[in-house]
Parts: C-alpha cells; sequence; structure tokens
C-alpha cells in the first residue's frame, strides 16, 4: 500500500500540474475535459464512478468472478485517473472515498493472491479488503490512528485491529512525507493552529536575573542637568538611577525627562 499511495500522489498531482494547469484553456472548460476523461474510463469500468463501496463489499465476499486479480489490479490504477481527473481538472470531489476503495482493491487482490497459494491457511481473504483500506488511508492521509479506528468501526469488529495496525504503521512510515493532501503541515508543531499549545512560552520560565543588566548609566547629585538631560536622549532611557558620588552601591533616587522640564521651568521663574 505504501507504493500504492506513492503512485496515487504521483499521479494526482502530475495530471493537476503538468496536464490541466498547462492548457491554456478558460477555467470553466477543464472540468469539462476531465469529466469526459472519466466518461470514458466509466464505459468500460463503470466500478470507477461514485464512492465504490458497493464494489468493495463484494471484494469483502471474495467474488472471484465479479472482483478478479487482474480486474482489482487495474481498478487500482484506473481509480487514481479517475479521481486525479476530476478533482485535477476543477471538478468537484474527495479524496477520503477514493482512498479506501484503491486501498480494498489492493487487499483484496493481496488476498486473492494469498488464497490460490497458501489455500489452508489463508481461508478470510476478505480481511485483507479491511486492512488495505486502513494501510492506504494511513499512508495517504497520514492519519495512522484514524484509519485504524475508522475502519474497525466500518466493519464493525476489532478482530483485525492487530493487522490494521501493522499495516497502517508500515504503510506511513514507508510512505514517508507523501500526502494526498497539498497543505497538510508534518505535525502538530508545525502547524499555526497548533503552534501555541506545543510551545511553551519562554517568558513561563524565564527569572528577572536573565534579562536584567549589570552596566547601569547612572547619574549623579553634582551632574549638570544639561548633561543628565544628554545622556537620556542619546541613551534612550527612561529613569536613571542617581547614586551617592562617595558609594556607587546606595540609590539616592531616579531622574526622568519630566523632572530635568520642571526644574528647568522652577529655575527659569526664579531668574
Amino acid at each position: 500500500c505504501a507504493v500504492t499511495v506513492i503512485l496515487f500522489v504521483s499521479i494526482f498531482y502530475f495530471l493537476r500540474s503538468r496536464f490541466f494547469r498547462a492548457m491554456s484553456l478558460k477555467p470553466h472548460y477543464k472540468p469539462a475535459i476531465g469529466g469526459l476523461l472519466v466518461g470514458i474510463i466509466a464505459v468500460f469500468f463503470p466500478q470507477v464512478l461514485g464512492s465504490g463501496y458497493g464494489w468493495i463489499q463484494i471484494a469483502m465476499n471474495g467474488d472471484i468472478v465479479q472482483m478478479s486479480v487482474i480486474l482489482m489490479m487495474a481498478l487500482v490504477l484506473l481509480k487514481i485517473l479517475a479521481t486525479s481527473f476530476t478533482i485535477g481538472s476543477g471538478g468537484s470531489g474527495g479524496v477520503f472515498a477514493p482512498s479506501l476503495f484503491i486501498g480494498a482493491m489492493v487487499g483484496g487482490a493481496f488476498g486473492q493472491i494469498l488464497t490460490f497459494v497458501f489455500p489452508e491457511i489463508v481461508t478470510q481473504p476478505g480481511g485483507y479488503v479491511l486492512v488495505g483500506m486502513g494501510a492506504m488511508l494511513a499512508g495517504a492521509a497520514k492519519v495512522p490512528i484514524a484509519a485504524i479506528v475508522m475502519v474497525s468501526e466500518m466493519a464493525g469488529n476489532y478482530n483485525l485491529l492487530a493487522p490494521l495496525m501493522v499495516a497502517s504503521t508500515f504503510s506511513y512510515l514507508l510512505s514517508g512525507r507523501w500526502s494526498i493532501y497539498e497543505k497538510q503541515v508534518e505535525n502538530r508543531a508545525s502547524s499555526p493552529a497548533h503552534r501555541r499549545e506545543m510551545t511553551v512560552d519562554i517568558l513561563e520560565r524565564a527569572e528577572v536575573k536573565d534579562a536584567m543588566t549589570t552596566k547601569l548609566i547612572v547619574a549623579r547629585p553634582g551632574d549638570s542637568l544639561e548633561k543628565a538631560l544628554k545622556t537620556l536622549l542619546d541613551r534612550n532611557i527612561g529613569r536613571p538611577p542617581v547614586v551617592d558620588d562617595s558609594d556607587p552601591t546606595k540609590l539616592l533616587g531616579l531622574v526622568t525627562k519630566l523632572d530635568i522640564m520642571k526644574a528647568h521651568a522652577r529655575l527659569s521663574a526664579e531668574r
């Protein structure tokens, strides 16, 4: 299923980018071309139309007359093409149901092959259909846990939970970064929607000592107001501390621009 995931994603985006977007046609003509191509496929293989849930059920029943190995393998490629033609051309559709259908056909074909080779060991090829569905969804949508739970719920039992976990995990890992969802981020930490909850606020752990500075710019009682004002303006300081001339560690007070302006006004009035 991991190989099928890569094939699905490659064909899907190749047809969208290199075929439909390269057409020098108005956008509303392209879905018509995509629909025409899907219709041509459906004339010979109507199984590619719709969600395909009915054909998935036939594959689960192991009916080799209606769903042979060759037919299921052909439907894998044809469903990929039909989905790519529809969505790549700008038509309306999704990739969830096609992913399940493609995975079911891969799993069904694999199950029938094992039944033919090991008839005494493999007696329920329909189980491989469900496992294929989960593995394909896990790899294509990058949701292994959701695929396991969803397919188990769709089947109505959890007897296939172990093989679903194994197949979904391998499909997820082996398919790498290949995803049918173009805007899907790699993990929750990379998502803008979840970035705040995944990141620990640095200020919550930092202490005042980590931000304070020991190289203080100070003023002294004997400094002129002109010098103090120049220091405030040049260094862009709001209120430097005023320290004692004999003991720099002794804080006498603070001086601000407003204090200097008030002192200037008072001295000017006295004169």
